[in-house]
Formats: structure tokens, C-alpha cells, sequence
């Protein structure tokens, strides 16, 4: 049976567009046929008045789905009384010259995707499922709205009714309740069906394979209160989700294949309206240390997608927030001590010291060129999580201590509520006001410039175990410098040269003959 959409409200003028609705909206999803790979859609509107213009974007997040309109095939429109009507397309739009009632079909082919550049194909083909790419098994359905809904141009005020037809035995995880409060939630978060293992948690819905051993014993009731953990520290730092009632926060273990967790691999990630994502191989952890610092990850991403605006520009901002409080928020909710923070933070920094040193562009420019080469993504991620360390390292020592990099975070939040992203002189400016001190050169050197940021601009970080110290950090390896060879001349005065002038007062002269003895040893070493 195939998938139907009908609209119920009104939609906004526009040329060339659809004007008015005056029928109701559904979508019916038949995956009763998992095999066969297709998916059919049908969208069924009532009392068109302009001609109709529909269209499925080719390219989702910047390149990390491309080329999505080219899977649609087999389109056909019928009038209320099933009298076929032309369909004209153009690319990933298709225009029906009719008023009155239009059935529109089509099918979905889930297979043969791409991503937009070569470096995400290899991690999308890695065997980790790809989180924007559908996905169709005989047992596994993940559906970004995004990837398989052909919508109307003019989307505001639908709101859209959902209705799956699914085999025996498979249920259905979804961030609604009941229905999606808008096309906005149907297109910017996954349907995820299948024969799934599903927890409800809180504000949370766990779903994974439940052919996964995951699945079995306590390990994902273990997961399901830490992920809680995670989700209350992170709405406590950021911003609360602002649920509405039915509505949930979707955490969808895509576990399948024998790859290993997505999560290891650095890219610009997209986040989904109400969707947290952890793709991974069917015999994933999800107890592990990556899995918890994918989840937490994830959680920041959503947040901070939803409060802070960014350009490419400054994605090292959000991308590096990310990635630095995904390895303190689950510090700072007791889920793991500090060496563990700096195990997992100081691995991070070290991939991000040995890309940057092949990598020639800049932290502003990995906004644009991490989606191209792996270098470019460490960059991005790595070496944005070290700028925000370091940001975050001045804020906490800042006395008395009221500001952090969240709070930081949050009131960037407000600027960026104007439709232009923030912009990296706007960041400059806040954070010079709120400590005080001039930023112009670390933005100079390291984000604008392709300087490597020194450990040294975080290393005053106070993360300790209760009643410790600060775990070390790793210091930088470097060639030997001039300064270096000062140290060691002076060094060698210190040991051999001055001995031999004090001699004459010491109760203890030298035997002639000992320091050539001792220069010939350094000279033998």
C-alpha cells in the first residue's frame, strides 16, 4: 500500500507555489515489503487551487547526504475522480497544473547513496551505518523525514498527521508521542522501526536491534540511566529541551554491520530536531567510554543547534563545544573521573597537534574544508574542543568564580538570535568583555591563522579528582631550539665550569686533568 500525505491548512502564498489547502494531511508509510528496498509514497491533497510545486532538496547538512531527489521514481498524480494529470520535474521539484483534489505517488529507492565529498564517502562506506543516509533491511527501517519525503514548497502552517503500516512484530521509535507538531519535526528527525529493543527513561526513548547484544541483560537499562545522567547535566548547563507534552528525546542506537562506532571518526556532524543518533556494528558497547562520549556529544550538538547560530565560519565554535563537553559533562556528572576527562581529552588534543601540522588552513576554514579531507574535520572538532578548553580555562579562573564555558555559551545564544550567524569578531568582542583581557592575538594566531594552539592555553583547567590535583597534561613534543642549547651551555657551566674556578677555595681541589676527563665523557656520550 503506498505511503499518503494529505495536507490540512493553509499554506503561505507564494509564486508558482501552492496557495491553498483546504483538505486534510496524512502520511501512511506501507513497510510491510522491507525486501523489496522501495519505499512507495503516495500524497493525497484536496481542493488545490494554484498550480502545485513539490520538491525534495538534493543535498541535506552541507554534503553529508547528496544527490537525495535522484532515489524518487515512478511519479504519478490523479484528480479526485482518478483521471491521471501530466507531472512535470525539474531536477527535485514537480510541478502539477490542476485545482482541485491531487493524489500524488511515487517510490523511494533506500539503496546507493551518497555523501557529497570523497572524505565522507569513505566513513559513510566504512561499514557504520551512515546516520543521513535511510536505511531499509528485512528487519530495519531508519528513516530520516528529511531523505524520503516529497513536500509541498510551502510548508508553514501544515501540521501533518503520520500512519505506518509495518510487519508482524516490528515497532516504531519516534521523537512525538502521537503525531509531529509540524512538517519541521516529520522532516528533521528519523522514523525508526524495525524489530527493536525500546526503553522509555525519562525524557528519553531508547531504541536499538534487539538482535544486538545490547539488547540482552542490564546493560542497556545501564545505559538508559546514564544517557539520563547525561541529558539532565547537559539541559542543566545549556538550556533545557523545552519538551512538549508527547514528546520525547529520541536516542536511536543504530547498531548494525561489523563496522565500529561512527563516533571514533571526526566529521561535521548535523543534528536532528529531536534525535540523537549512535551509529555503530551490531556488537557495540554502549557501557563503553567512546559510546558514553558519543552520547553526551550528541546531546550538546542538539542543544546547541537549537540556541546558536553559526556560519562555516565559526562551526569551529559549536563543533568544538561539542566535542570538549562531551568528555567533561560526563566528569560532571559523576559518570567517570577526571583522569578519565584527561585520558579522553588529552587523545583528542594529540589528533588535533598531528593534523594540524599537516593541515594549512585555519580553524575558521575547517568550517568548509573538514567536510573534505579527515585532517580538516580534526581540525574542526579537536581543534575547536582546544579553543573552547582554553576559553573555558580563563573563565573558571576568573575570581569570583561565576562564569563558564556554558554560560558563555548561553549568552552567545542571544546574540546569535538575529537571522545573521555569529560571526568571529562578534565572539572576539564577548569574550574580551567578559574577562577583561585582549583575545585579539589567540584569535589572530589560532583561529583566523593556522597557528597550533599550545597546551599551555588550557593548562590551568581545574579538573581533579576530589581532594587532587590537576591530571598533567601531555606537553607538546618539539624539535630542539636555540633555547634549548642555551640551557644546556648553561647547564654545562653550572656542572663543570664553575667547580673548576671555585677550586682554589674549596677544601676539595679537582686532580689535574678532570675536566678534560668530564668533557671527554660528554663528548663520548
Amino acid at each position: 500500500m503506498p505511503l499518503v500525505l494529505i495536507l490540512t491548512s493553509l499554506l503561505v502564498p507564494g509564486a508558482g507555489a501552492l496557495a491553498d489547502v483546504l483538505g486534510g494531511v496524512v502520511y501512511r508509510l506501507d513497510l510491510t515489503s522491507p525486501d523489496t528496498g522501495e519505499i512507495a509514497v503516495a500524497m493525497e491533497m484536496g481542493d488545490i487551487v494554484q498550480p502545485l510545486v513539490l520538491e525534495l532538496p538534493d543535498s541535506y547538512g552541507n554534503g553529508l547526504a547528496a544527490g537525495l531527489s535522484s532515489h524518487v521514481f515512478d511519479e504519478k498524480a490523479v484528480d479526485g475522480s482518478g483521471k491521471e494529470l501530466q507531472v512535470r520535474r525539474d531536477g527535485d521539484t514537480w510541478t502539477i497544473d490542476h485545482s482541485g483534489e491531487v493524489t500524488f505517488s511515487y517510490k523511494v529507492k533506500v539503496t546507493g547513496y551518497e555523501t557529497g565529498t570523497a572524505y565522507l564517502d569513505s566513513l559513510a562506506g566504512s561499514g557504520t551505518p551512515w546516520p543521513y543516509f535511510p536505511m531499509l533491511e528485512s528487519d530495519l527501517a531508519y528513516l530520516p523525514g528529511y531523505a524520503v519525503i516529497v513536500r509541498p514548497r510551502q510548508i508553514e502552517g501544515i501540521v501533518p498527521e503520520l500512519e505506518m503500516m509495518l510487519p508482524p512484530q516490528w515497532q516504531q521509535a519516534r521523537a512525538w508521542a502521537d503525531q509531529p507538531a509540524s512538517f519541521a519535526e516529520l522532516l528533521n528527525n528519523p522514523i525508526y522501526a524495525g524489530d527493536l529493543s525500546i526503553r522509555e527513561q525519562g525524557a528519553l526513548l531508547l531504541a536499538l536491534p534487539a538482535d544486538a547484544p545490547a539488547a540482552a541483560g542490564g546493560a542497556l537499562e545501564e545505559y538508559a540511566g546514564k544517557a539520563q545522567a547525561l541529558l539532565e547535566k547537559s539541559e542543566s548547563l545549556l538550556g533545557g529541551l523545552d519538551l512538549q507534552e508527547g514528546q520525547r528525546l529520541l536516542l536511536a542506537l543504530l547498531y548494525r554491520g561489523e563496522g565500529d562506532l561512527l563516533g571514533d571518526s571526526y566529521y561535521p556532524g548535523s543534528s536532528f530536531a529531536d534525535s540523537v543518533v549512535i551509529p555503530a556494528g551490531s556488537g557495540n558497547d554502549p557501557l563503553s567510554d567512546a559510546s558514553i562520549e558519543a552520547t553526551a556529544r550528541g546531546m550538546v550538538s542538539l542543544l546547541l543547534s537549537r540556541e546558536l547560530e553559526v556560519g562555516s565560519e565559526t562551526l569551529w565554535l559549536r563543533e568544538g563545544s561539542a566535542w570538549y563537553l562531551q568528555d567533561l559533562i560526563p566528569y560532571e556528572a559523576g559518570l567517570w573521573g577526571a583522569s578519565l576527562f584527561w585520558d579522553r581529552f588529552n587523545a583528542h588534543y594529540d589528533a588535533y597537534r598531528k593534523a594540524r601540522a599537516v593541515f594549512t588552513g585555519s580553524l575558521a576554514e575547517s568550517g568548509v574544508l573538514g567536510y573534505e579531507s579527515e585532517e580538516g574535520a580534526i581540525v574542526l572538532t579537536c581543534g575547536g574542543a582546544s579553543a573552547c578548553a582554553s576559553f573555558d580555562a580563563e573563565l573558571r579562573s576568573m575570581q569570583p568564580y561565576t562564569v563558564d564555558l556554558p554560560s558563555f555559551l548561553r549568552n552567545l545564544s542571544d546574540m546569535s538570535s538575529a537571522p545573521e550567524p555569529l560571526t568571529n569578531d562578534e565572539i572576539l568582542a564577548a569574550m574580551t568583555d567578559l574577562t577583561g583581557r585582549d583575545w585579539s592575538g589567540f584569535f589572530r594566531d589560532y583561529i583566523v591563522g593556522s597557528g597550533e594552539i599550545p597546551a599551555s592555553s588550557f593548562s590551568s583547567l581545574n579538573i581533579a579528582e576530589s581532594g587532587g590535583s590537576n591530571m598533567p597534561l601531555s606537553e607538546p613534543e618539539t624539535n630542539t631550539t636555540s633555547s634549548d642549547w642555551i640551557i644546556l651551555v648553561i647547564a654545562v657551566l653550572v656542572v663543570f665550569i664553575i667547580p673548576f674556578v671555585l677550586e682554589p677555595y674549596t677544601m676539595r681541589p679537582r686532580k689535574p686533568g678532570f675536566l678534560e676527563r668530564e668533557l671527554g665523557k660528554d663528548d663520548e656520550d
